[in-house]
């Protein structure tokens, strides 16, 4: 009986002491670390070039929500301009624009609380797409144009999405094709033609962008 009480009695000392040994095991947590509070201005590198393709600010709210907020600069690898945005409190804001590699200017949109002009370009700085749009989304007619500077294709988006009919053009003026969409997706009968001169009425032309417009961006279809 002695000798039981005796091993027991060690095993209960070695245990202690392993115990003892193993500190971390009895170490108190981490405190939590407080949530960051106002502006941040946050980077990320190229892995190849060690150049800065984004440059963005975080502003911190006190319950620790973070917003994008201010200018968001964006470039290509090289150090070339790709994107210039805005942000106030999460929300875009502002003229929004983005660039070719080349420089060239590719998109600008303003981004206001009512349908504003939104304009694409070709690489050569030619009108690829003009129409309006809402906070950045199209949205109302739209009108789309060869890199030749006729027309290629025209109707309306409504939240982004192709919606109603759609008419096409082959470079030069030629109707192509015409019909319908749904959410984006071509449905019902399709009307289309050989490389013939348009004969049917001019196009429509929103007011607010005939002033943007350039002279060989026309959209009023060949006589």
């Amino acid at each position: 009986m002695g000798f039981m009480s005796r091993s027991l009695g060690l095993s209960v000392l070695l245990a202690l002491a392993a115990c003892t040994q193993d500190e971390s095991r009895w170490a108190r947590p981490p405190m939590p670390t407080p949530p960051p509070e106002g502006l941040r201005v946050l980077e990320r590198l190229d892995r190849n070039t060690g150049n800065v393709v984004r440059r963005w600010s975080i502003r911190y709210a006190s319950n620790g929500q973070a917003f994008l907020d201010g200018p968001e600069l964006l470039y290509w690898p090289d150090g070339a301009l790709r994107a210039e945005r805005n942000w106030v409190d999460g929300e875009a804001t502002g003229l929004w624009k983005s660039f070719y590699a080349n420089g060239i200017l590719e998109m600008r949109v303003s981004h206001v609380d009512y349908p504003a002009s939104m304009v694409f370009f070709h690489p050569d700085g030619t009108v690829s797409a003009q129409g309006l749009a809402s906070k950045g989304v199209k949205n109302g007619d739209w009108a789309h144009f060869h890199s030749d500077g006729s027309l290629s294709h025209q109707g309306a988006y409504v939240r982004g999405m192709k919606q109603g009919t759609w008419t096409y053009y082959h470079p030069g003026g030629g109707l192509a094709k015409r019909g319908n969409y749904l959410d984006a997706h071509a449905t019902g009968d399709w009307r289309r033609w050989e490389n013939e001169p348009a004969t049917w009425a001019d196009a429509w032309w929103p007011e607010d962008f005939k002033a943007d417009a350039p002279a060989s961006k026309s959209i009023s279809s060949p006589k």
